[in-house]
């Protein structure tokens, strides 16, 4: 009777099981067992390199794990390379329940454990109490994902706002300063002396930084996405395009030549991918040699799983041990005097990969120009 009723409450969903196991006696007769309950238990794996590449065609509910095996990877082996790989829960047959072979089975993660020979009734019990101790963790994990990201998402927006209110408050007072200091320069710079005008150029120059490292700030602190925001699908062609046109004037005066080969749809904000390439562009025609006109390339190529964009020049390049220091916000390689800029354009590049899912890095070498490479999801 109570068989029939768990066969009655599988059968809308049953659940999936691989076995593992090494003898072909037990195996077909755990596969009875649990066809009879009412779970599809059709894979058979009889080592824990089997097993892992049937997982990685279909993901089952769970495993049933022999815990000696033939091949190269004991039970607990496979099993631990299962839960950190797949996260799917394990439970172990095994006929020796020494405290070596316990020891093993707690290390590796084991949802359950089964003594061989097995009563039916004892593996349905075992079964049962796995699923719904996975299905625990698992709801006890999406939980905690969506008490995290709702907590991301606040702090993003409040220091989005606290960014914008700080820059709004100290702008006013800046933009008084540099207008009286204009003002100074253009009444009554004839009547200082060569080192005063110097001194007053410099208070220009350092009110003009201070203005562009406050919407740099700004910039940096609204860059990326929010917390479980919708991630559009993007023609990254589109994007680069509409970065090249940001970047009219920069290419036309530096003479740069732009080229590109086919590029992907990807997820991501339009907006920001077009940042991402515009802040890389800009530094390849910034970072150029005096005596070289840019050459930039944007390349794409599809990995496992993802896209790999890179963006190469032929400028002025750098040594590679600055390589992740460049992408720290306000990092600099160079002063004001010889390229103007504030070093928050690496950084806000970073931020909005990452928050795409993606990583980014640079290769270079000094005097052989720079390559900047990042990857996005490849949903295909």
């Amino acid at each position: 009777m109570h068989e029939h009723h768990q066969l009655s409450s599988c059968a809308a969903k049953p659940h999936h099981i691989l076995i593992v196991e090494d003898e072909a006696v037990t195996a077909l007769d755990l596969q009875k067992c649990l066809t009879r309950f009412g779970y599809v238990a059709s894979d058979l794996a009889f080592t824990g390199e089997q097993a892992i590449r049937l997982i990685e065609q279909r993901l089952p509910d769970l495993v049933l794990m022999d815990v000696m095996l033939g091949g190269n990877l004991s039970g607990p082996e496979a099993a631990k390379i299962i839960r950190d790989r797949f996260q799917t829960p394990v439970v172990y047959l095994t006929a020796h329940a020494d405290s070596a072979t316990l020891e093993s089975v707690k290390e590796s993660g084991g949802q359950g454990f089964l003594t061989k020979p097995f009563r039916p009734t004892d593996l349905n019990a075992v079964v049962q109490i796995a699923l719904a101790r996975h299905e625990t963790e698992r709801s006890r994990h999406a939980a905690e994902h969506d008490a995290w990201a709702d907590i991301c998402r606040r702090a993003q927006e409040q220091l989005q706002q606290f960014t914008y209110t700080a820059s709004h408050d100290l702008k006013e007072p800046l933009r008084t300063a540099k207008m009286f200091v204009d003002l100074l320069a253009e009444h009554s710079a004839s009547k200082f002396d060569a080192q005063e005008r110097e001194m007053l150029g410099q208070a220009q120059a350092g009110l003009s930084r201070m203005n562009t490292l406050l919407e740099d700030l700004v910039g940096y602190a609204q860059a990326g996405l929010s917390p479980g925001a919708a991630v559009p699908l993007t023609p990254s062609g589109a994007a680069l395009r509409w970065a090249i046109e940001n970047l009219r004037a920069a290419v036309g005066e530096s003479s740069a030549k732009i080229t590109h080969d086919e590029l992907p749809t990807v997820p991501a904000d339009p907006s920001q991918l077009a940042q991402v390439f515009q802040n890389l562009l800009a530094n390849a025609i910034k970072y150029r040699t005096p005596e070289n006109a840019p050459v930039i390339h944007v390349g794409a190529a599809r990995l496992d799983g993802e896209w790999l964009f890179s963006v190469a020049d032929n400028g002025i390049g750098f040594d590679p041990e600055y390589a992740n220091y460049i992408f720290a916000p306000f990092r600099r390689l160079h002063s004001h005097q010889e390229y103007p800029g504030t070093g928050v354009g690496l950084a806000i590049c970073k931020k909005i990969i990452d928050a795409h899912g993606g990583r980014i890095w640079a290769q270079s070498s000094p005097g052989q120009g720079a390559t900047f490479l990042f990857t996005l999801p490849d949903l295909r």
